[in-house]
Protein backbone atom coordinates (compact mmCIF):
# COMPACT_ATOMS: atom_id res chain seq x y z
CA UNK A 1 0.00 0.00 0.00
CA UNK A 2 1.23 3.21 -1.22
CA UNK A 3 1.95 6.58 1.11
CA UNK A 4 -1.25 7.89 1.68
CA UNK A 5 -1.64 11.48 0.85
CA UNK A 6 -1.83 14.72 2.80
CA UNK A 7 -4.19 17.66 2.60
CA UNK A 8 -2.74 20.46 3.98
CA UNK A 9 -5.01 23.51 5.70
CA UNK A 10 -2.74 27.43 5.33
CA UNK A 11 -4.45 29.66 7.23
CA UNK A 12 -3.56 32.20 9.33
CA UNK A 13 -7.41 32.34 10.90
CA UNK A 14 -6.97 29.87 14.21
CA UNK A 15 -10.74 28.81 13.81
CA UNK A 16 -10.19 27.73 10.14
CA UNK A 17 -7.05 26.31 11.42
CA UNK A 18 -8.50 23.96 13.79
CA UNK A 19 -12.04 23.64 12.26
CA UNK A 20 -11.40 22.56 8.47
CA UNK A 21 -8.63 19.94 9.21
CA UNK A 22 -11.28 18.30 12.11
CA UNK A 23 -13.78 18.57 9.10
CA UNK A 24 -11.32 16.61 6.72
CA UNK A 25 -10.61 13.93 9.17
CA UNK A 26 -14.55 13.42 9.95
CA UNK A 27 -14.29 12.01 6.30
CA UNK A 28 -11.40 9.76 6.60
CA UNK A 29 -8.35 12.03 5.15
CA UNK A 30 -5.59 13.13 6.89
CA UNK A 31 -5.26 16.73 7.55
CA UNK A 32 -2.60 19.07 9.08
CA UNK A 33 -2.90 22.85 9.45
CA UNK A 34 -0.29 25.67 8.63
CA UNK A 35 -0.39 28.90 10.25
CA UNK A 36 1.58 30.92 7.31
CA UNK A 37 2.95 29.80 4.03
CA UNK A 38 6.13 30.09 5.42
CA UNK A 39 5.23 27.40 7.87
CA UNK A 40 4.26 24.68 5.39
CA UNK A 41 7.07 25.32 3.12
CA UNK A 42 9.73 25.10 6.19
CA UNK A 43 7.65 21.74 7.04
CA UNK A 44 9.07 17.81 6.27
CA UNK A 45 5.04 17.44 5.20
CA UNK A 46 5.35 19.15 1.93
CA UNK A 47 6.36 16.43 -0.43
CA UNK A 48 3.39 14.49 1.05
CA UNK A 49 0.74 16.77 0.25
CA UNK A 50 -1.37 15.88 -2.29
CA UNK A 51 -4.03 18.54 -1.79
CA UNK A 52 -3.46 21.85 -0.77
CA UNK A 53 -5.81 24.59 0.77
CA UNK A 54 -4.81 28.03 0.94
CA UNK A 55 -6.22 31.23 2.18
CA UNK A 56 -5.56 33.77 0.05
CA UNK A 57 -5.23 37.08 1.53
CA UNK A 58 -2.45 36.03 4.71
CA UNK A 59 0.01 38.29 6.27
CA UNK A 60 3.27 37.61 4.56
CA UNK A 61 3.16 35.28 1.62
CA UNK A 62 -0.52 34.96 0.02
CA UNK A 63 -2.17 31.79 -0.94
CA UNK A 64 -1.56 32.33 -4.76
CA UNK A 65 2.22 33.67 -3.97
CA UNK A 66 3.05 30.19 -2.50
CA UNK A 67 1.28 28.52 -5.36
CA UNK A 68 3.33 30.70 -7.65
CA UNK A 69 6.42 29.25 -4.98
CA UNK A 70 5.01 25.70 -5.44
CA UNK A 71 4.76 26.30 -9.56
CA UNK A 72 8.28 27.50 -9.97
CA UNK A 73 9.91 24.83 -7.46
CA UNK A 74 8.24 22.04 -8.39
CA UNK A 75 6.78 22.08 -12.04
CA UNK A 76 6.16 18.40 -11.85
CA UNK A 77 4.02 18.32 -8.74
CA UNK A 78 0.88 16.45 -8.52
CA UNK A 79 -1.85 17.62 -6.52
CA UNK A 80 -4.85 19.51 -6.10
CA UNK A 81 -5.10 22.96 -4.91
CA UNK A 82 -7.72 25.12 -3.62
CA UNK A 83 -7.61 28.78 -2.32
CA UNK A 84 -10.30 30.58 -0.25
CA UNK A 85 -10.54 33.65 1.47
CA UNK A 86 -13.45 34.84 3.26
CA UNK A 87 -14.44 38.52 2.49
CA UNK A 88 -17.26 40.84 3.50
CA UNK A 89 -19.95 41.35 0.86
CA UNK A 90 -20.31 45.33 1.04
CA UNK A 91 -24.01 45.24 -0.62
CA UNK A 92 -25.40 42.89 2.37
CA UNK A 93 -22.84 43.18 5.06
CA UNK A 94 -23.23 39.25 5.02
CA UNK A 95 -19.58 37.17 4.14
CA UNK A 96 -19.35 34.54 1.39
CA UNK A 97 -16.94 31.86 1.06
CA UNK A 98 -14.77 32.09 -2.16
CA UNK A 99 -13.44 29.34 -3.81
Amino acid sequence: MGTRKLVSVVDDDEFVREALPDLLRSYGLEALPFGSAEDFLASEHLGRTGCLILDVSMPGMSGPDLQIELVGSTPERDGRLSHQTLQRRRDTGGRKLCS
